[in-house]
C-alpha cells in the first residue's frame, strides 16, 4: 500500500542542472510543457512560469530555509500553512515525503489564469525532476478543528475560503488508526475529511478549484445522523452530521456570520447566502475506505431547504471509488453546469448504518445535471436506498445516460417525488435490486422487521424505487431504451417503493426498454403489498397503454401477481396473467427473447467476475475507467443477430412529439441513432 511506505524507487536523473528549466505550468488549458521529457507515473505541474515555486521536504528540509530552491526546501507543512501565497505560485512537496499529524492549510488566493498549484517534485542524487512513481503522503491522524466553527469539519488538506487553487498528486489519509482497515466504518470524535475546500464567503461564489490525480483513503469520521440529538455528540456542540459533509473529497459552502456564527433559518441572511464555488473540477482521483462520503459538493442545507444552489460548473470525472461507508459521489446544490462522468464506484454504502439512507452516485437540489458513462457495482447494504443512482429532491432536467449498474442489492435507481423533466436513457442494469430493505442479509420468509407489520417477504428491494404519482407530465420520469437484466437466483421487481407500502399508483413513462429475467427467482413489473387489499394490482393497469409501450418483456411468465389476495376483476392467477399480457401487447410490448449475449454460460461467468473486479492501484486510473472500458465490460448486453429488439422501438417523433432535444444521437455503445428509427434496449441497430 502506498500509504505505508517510507521510501520508494524513483526514476532518476532527468535534468542536468538543479531547477534551471521549468517544467511548465501543467494542467492549465492551452499550456505546453517545456524542457526534457519527464518520466514517472505522476507528472507534476513543475516550476511556475508566473509566480514563485516553493519546495518542501520532510527529510532534507529546514523551515529556516528560504524554500524557493529544491536544495534548500522547507521542512514542515506547518511552515507552508503559515505562509500567504500569491497568484501563480507553486507549492511542490517531495514525492518521497511523509508528514504525520500535520495539516496542510496554505493561505492566499490565486487569480484568473494564475492559480496557485500544490504538486510534487523529486530530488535524487543532486538532481531534481518533476515526475515520480509515488506521491507525497499527508497523514492527518485526525485533523484539528479550524477557525471559529470547530465542530463542523476539518480536512488533512484544507482550503478555507480561498479561490483559484489546484491540488495535484497527493496521497492523503485522516484516521485515528491507520492500522485498522475497517476504521472508515467506525465513528470518530470529530468530523473529518481528506481534502476539504471550504467556502464561507456569503456574498459570492468562489472561483476555480481543481482537485486532480490524488489518492485519498482511510478517512475515519464522526457520522451521527440524528440531527435532533446533535447536542449528544462528542464535545457537546451542535454538529452537522445529518448533512453528510465528511469523507474523502468534500467541497463545502457554509453559511457563517463574520464572527463565525452558523446562520440558521431564523436569520434572513440565511436565504441570501451564496457560499459555494463556480468552476470545480474533481478528476482522476482514487478514493478508498472513507466515511461517510466519497466525493461530494454540499452547501449547508438541510433536506427541506430550497433556497440555495450555490455551485455551478462542477465536473466530477474519471475518479475511482471503493469501499465508501456512505454515498460515493453526490452532485449537490448545483445551479447549472453539473456533470458527473466516467467514474467507477465499487462497494458504496458499505457500512450497515441502520436506518441511514445512502446511494452510489446521485444528484440533489441540482438543475440540468448530466450523469453519464459511470459504472456502479457491488452495493450490499441499504435501508430505503442502496441503489446505484438517484434523482433526488428538487432536481430539474436531470439526465442519466450511458451508465452501467450491476450487482447492487438496493437496485438501479431511486427517483423521488418532485424532480421535474427527468430522463433515464441508454443505461444497462444487471442483477440489481436483489436485496432486502434494511440489511445485506436475505431475510425473505422471516418474521416482520422491528416496528413493521409487513414481513420481509414484502420488503425486497427493486430495480427502481419510484415515488412520483403526479399527473403532471413534467414530473413523470421518461425512461427509454435501457436494458434491465435479472439473472438466475435473483428476485426483484421493476418498480417498487422504498418507504411506504401504498404507492401502486405511480406514473413512469417506460418506453423501448428490455426487461429480461433468466433462471430461478421472480421479476415482477411492480411490487404490491399485503396492506393494499388487492387494489394495487389494478390501479397501474389503466395507465399501461400510455405509460408502458414498446418494451421487450421476456419471458412472459414474469407477468404474475405477488400477493395471495384475489380481486374481483381477476379471480385467479391465470386470469390475471392473460389479461395483463393482452393489455401489454396491445400497447406494443413484445414477449420475445431479445437474444442478449449475456444468456450463455461464458457471459454469465464473466458477469459474475465483474462483481469482484477492482482497480489494482498500480497505474493510471484511466487504464480502468473511461468510456471504452465501460463499453467493453457492458458488452455482454448487446443483442445477437436476429434479435427482435432491432428497429422495433417507438421512434423519436412518436416518443417526444418531434422534440429532437429529447432523444440521444447515439446508443450506449456509440452507434448513431437516427431520429426516425429506434431499436429497443441500450443497443441500436436497424433491422
Amino acid at each position: 500500500m502506498e500509504g505505508m511506505r517510507k521510501n520508494a524507487v524513483f526514476i532518476t536523473a532527468v535534468w542536468a542542472a538543479i531547477g534551471v528549466t521549468a517544467a511548465g505550468c501543467g494542467n492549465l488549458p492551452g499550456t505546453a510543457r517545456s524542457g526534457p521529457e519527464l518520466t514517472g507515473r505522476f507528472v507534476s505541474a513543475g516550476v511556475s512560469q508566473t509566480g514563485t515555486t516553493y519546495y518542501v521536504d520532510p527529510e532534507r528540509g529546514d523551515d529556516d530555509n528560504g524554500g524557493t530552491s529544491p536544495v534548500k526546501p522547507w521542512k514542515s507543512l506547518t511552515k507552508v500553512s503559515a505562509a500567504v501565497f500569491n497568484p501563480g505560485d507553486h507549492i511542490l512537496l517531495e514525492a518521497s515525503g511523509v508528514w504525520n499529524g500535520q495539516m496542510l492549510q496554505p493561505k492566499g488566493n490565486g487569480a484568473p489564469g494564475q492559480p496557485i498549484v500544490i504538486d510534487l517534485y523529486s530530488m535524487r542524487n543532486g538532481t531534481v525532476q518533476y515526475a515520480a512513481d509515488t506521491r507525497p503522503i499527508i497523514n492527518g491522524n485526525g485533523s484539528a478543528p479550524l477557525g471559529k466553527d470547530p465542530y463542523i469539519i476539518s480536512g488533512a488538506v484544507t482550503l478555507y475560503d480561498q479561490e483559484y487553487w489546484e491540488i495535484h498528486h497527493l496521497e492523503v489519509t485522516n484516521s485515528y488508526d491507520l492500522s485498522d482497515p475497517g476504521g472508515y466504518k467506525k465513528s470518530a470524535p470529530r468530523q473529518l475529511a481528506g481534502i476539504l475546500a471550504y467556502a464561507v464567503s456569503q456574498t459570492r461564489q468562489l472561483e476555480h478549484l481543481v482537485i486532480k490525480d490524488n489518492y485519498v483513503h482511510d478517512v475515519q469520521s464522526e457520522y451521527y445522523q440524528d440531527v435532533a440529538n446533535a447536542a449528544d455528540h462528542a464535545g457537546g456542540a451542535v454538529g452537522q452530521g445529518g448533512l453528510k459533509i465528511t469523507g474523502g473529497i468534500i467541497v463545502l459552502g457554509h453559511w457563517l456570520d463574520p464572527d463565525g456564527t452558523v446562520l440558521t433559518a431564523e436569520d434572513e441572511r440565511y436565504y441570501r447566502s451564496k457560499a459555494g464555488y463556480n468552476g470545480v473540477l474533481i478528476e482522476g482521483n482514487a478514493v478508498k475506505r472513507v466515511g461517510l462520503e466519497g466525493i461530494r459538493t454540499k452547501c449547508n442545507a438541510g433536506n427541506g431547504s430550497v433556497y440555495h444552489k450555490s455551485f455551478s460548473n462542477v465536473v466530477i470525472r474519471g475518479n475511482y471509488l471503493e469501499d465508501i461507508a456512505g454515498d460515493a459521489i453526490v452532485l449537490s446544490e448545483t445551479a447549472h453546469g453539473g456533470r458527473v462522468e466516467n467514474n467507477v464506484v465499487k462497494q458504496a454504502c458499505n457500512a450497515d448504518l441502520g436506518k441511514a439512507n445512502y446511494a452510489g452516485l446521485w444528484c440533489w437540489f441540482s438543475d440540468g445535471a448530466v450523469l453519464q458513462y459511470n459504472e456502479v457495482y457491488g452495493i450490499v447494504y441499504g435501508y430505503n436506498d442502496g441503489e446505484a443512482f438517484d434523482i433526488d429532491l428538487n432536481c430539474d432536467r436531470t439526465l442519466y445516460q450511458y451508465n452501467y449498474s450491476h450487482h447492487n442489492a438496493g437496485g438501479f435507481m431511486l427517483i423521488m417525488s418532485g424532480p421535474t423533466n427527468s430522463i433515464v436513457r441508454y443505461n444497462i442494469s444487471a442483477n440489481d435490486g436483489g436485496g432486502s430493505r434494511g440489511a445485506a442479509a436475505d431475510r425473505v420468509g422471516s418474521a416482520a422487521p422491528s416496528g413493521s407489520a409487513v414481513p420481509y417477504e414484502y420488503t425486497r428491494q427493486s430495480i427502481f424505487h419510484y415515488w412520483e404519482t403526479s399527473e403532471d407530465e413534467a414530473k413523470v420520469a421518461l425512461v427509454y431504451n435501457n436494458t434491465f437484466y435479472t439473472g438466475d437466483g435473483i428476485s426483484t421487481a421493476l418498480i417498487g417503493e422504498g418507504n411506504t407500502h401504498n404507492r401502486a399508483d405511480v406514473r413512469m413513462r417506460f418506453f423501448n426498454n428490455i426487461l429480461y429475467k433468466e433462471g430461478t427467482g421472480t421479476l415482477r413489473l411492480w411490487e404490491d403489498y399485503p396492506d393494499d387489499g388487492g387494489a394495487a394490482e389494478e390501479r397501474p393497469l389503466y395507465q399501461l397503454p400510455a405509460y408502458f409501450r414498446n418494451n421487450i418483456i421476456y419471458p412472459k411468465e414474469i407477468i404474475t401477481r405477488n400477493t395471495a389476495a384475489l380481486s374481483q376483476s381477476y379471480p385467479n392467477d391465470a386470469a390475471y396473467h392473460t389479461a395483463i399480457v393482452a393489455e401489454l401487447q396491445a400497447a406494443g410490448n413484445i414477449f420475445e427473447d431479445p437474444k442478449l449475449l449475456a444468456a450463455d454460460d461464458e457471459s454469465r461467468s464473466a458477469l459474475e467476475n465483474q462483481k469482484h473486479t477492482a482497480y489494482a492501484m498500480t497505474g493510471d486510473i484511466a487504464v480502468f475507467t473511461g468510456t471504452a472500458k465501460l463499453r467493453d465490460r457492458a458488452g455482454l448486453f448487446r443483442p445477437r443477430d436476429g434479435s427482435p429488439a432491432f428497429g422495433r422501438g417507438l421512434d423519436g417523433e412518436r416518443l417526444f412529439a418531434a422534440d429532437a432535444s429529447r432523444f440521444a444521437a447515439e446508443d450506449f455503445f456509440g452507434n448513431p441513432v437516427p431520429g426516425d428509427t429506434f431499436s429497443i434496449g441500450a443497443y441500436h441497430r436497424e433491422q
